[in-house]
C-alpha cells in the first residue's frame, strides 16, 4: 500500500461523514500514509458583495464550523495510533472542480469519495470523478464499511486490469488476508454460427480461450504470496454480471480497471466502470496510474 501516501477526503456535512473519516482511518493505517487531504467544498453564497464587505462574518463563520467539525470527526473517528498529517481544505466554488484541482495541487494518490444512497447528484458526481481524476479513486456507498472479507477484482487481460490487480493484492495484504477473486466476463462473439458450431459449443470454446489468457495474463502479475481464485461467466452484459457476481457471492470490495480494452469481448471499459459505480454497494476502488489526464487537467485549470 506504498502508493497511497497522499489521500484526499470529500466530505459534505452530512450523516455521511463520520463513516468516510472512519473509512479513511482505516485506509490510512493499511497504506502507512503521510499526508490526509480533508475537503470540503461550500457551495457559492447568494449574498450581495457589498453586505459581505460590511459582514465578513457570514462567510467566515460557516467555513469556521466546517473546520471544527472536519476536526471532531479526525479526533473521534481516527483509530489509535494512526497519526498522518492532517490538512482541512474549505473552499467555496463545484464540488467535481475543487476535487480534481486539489489532486492536482496536492498530488493525490486516491481519492475517496462517500456516494449518498439513491442520490442522482451523488452518483453521478463519482462517475465524473472516476473519469476525470488524475489518480486512483475509492467510492464508497453510504453504510458500507471497508472490509477486505471478499475482495475481488474484474480482470479483462488488459494492462489497465493489470493495475487493478495490483492495487487489488495490496488491499488484501495490507488487510492481512490472502485469498483474492479475480472475474472474468466473456461472450460468444456475433457471426459464431459461421463456424459450424452451436451457441453452447462456441461458448465452451470461449471458456478455454479465457482460462488460457488468465494465466498468461496472472504470470505477470506480481502475487506476493497472494492465491487469485478466478471465476468466468458468459454474459454479453458486463455490468449486470460482474454486479450479479458481487451481490450473489457476498463481495465486500471491487477493484476495476478505470479504463479498458476494446468491446469484443464484453470487457472492461470506462463506461462500464462508471456504471459499476452506480450499481454496486461495496466499495468500489476505480484503479489509474497516478497522473492519468493530467495534462487535460493542466490546461483546463490554466
Amino acid at each position: 500500500m506504498y502508493r497511497y501516501k497522499r489521500i484526499l477526503i470529500n466530505l459534505n456535512m452530512d450523516k455521511n461523514d463520520a463513516n468516510i473519516v472512519k473509512q479513511a482511518s482505516v485506509i490510512a493505517e493499511m497504506a502507512k500514509s503521510e499526508k490526509l487531504y480533508f475537503l470540503y467544498t461550500e457551495r457559492k453564497m447568494d449574498i450581495p458583495d457589498e453586505l459581505i464587505k460590511e459582514y465578513p462574518a457570514l462567510t467566515e463563520s460557516a467555513a469556521d464550523f466546517a473546520r471544527e467539525k472536519i476536526s471532531g470527526l479526525i479526533e473521534t473517528e481516527f483509530q489509535a495510533g494512526v497519526k498522518p498529517d492532517t490538512n482541512i481544505i474549505i473552499q467555496e466554488g463545484q464540488i467535481l472542480d475543487e476535487i480534481l484541482k486539489q489532486t492536482r495541487i496536492n498530488g493525490i494518490d486516491l481519492v475517496i469519495y462517500g456516494m449518498t444512497a439513491d442520490n442522482a447528484r451523488s452518483s453521478n458526481l463519482a462517475t465524473k470523478l472516476a473519469r476525470k481524476a488524475a489518480c486512483s479513486v475509492l467510492v464508497i456507498p453510504e453504510g458500507s464499511e471497508l472490509s477486505l472479507e471478499r475482495p475481488l477484482v474484474a480482470v479483462d487481460f488488459s494492462e489497465y486490469s493489470a493495475e487493478a490487480v495490483d492495487a487489488a493484492v495490496a488491499f488484501t495484504k495490507a488487510a492481512g488476508s490472502s485469498n483474492l477473486g479475480a472475474l472474468h466476463v466473456y461472450q460468444v462473439p456475433i457471426g459464431f454460427h459461421k463456424t459450424g458450431k452451436s451457441y453452447d459449443e462456441f461458448a465452451e470454446i470461449m471458456q478455454k480461450n479465457a482460462e488460457n489468457h488468465f494465466k498468461e495474463f496472472i504470470s505477470d502479475v506480481k502475487m506476493e504470496n497472494m492465491k487469485i481464485n478466478p471465476s468466468f461467466v458468459l454474459n454479453a452484459k458486463p455490468v449486470e454480471a460482474i454486479s450479479k457476481f458481487v451481490k450473489d457471492n457476498g463481495i465486500t470490495f471491487l477493484s476495476v480497471g478505470a479504463r479498458g480494452r476494446g468491446a469484443g469481448a464484453a470487457i472492461m471499459l470506462g463506461s462500464v466502470s462508471e456504471r459499476l459505480i452506480e450499481n454496486v454497494e461495496v466499495p468500489i476502488l476505480a484503479v489509474k496510474k497516478k497522473g492519468s489526464g493530467l495534462n487535460i487537467l493542466n490546461a483546463i485549470f490554466n
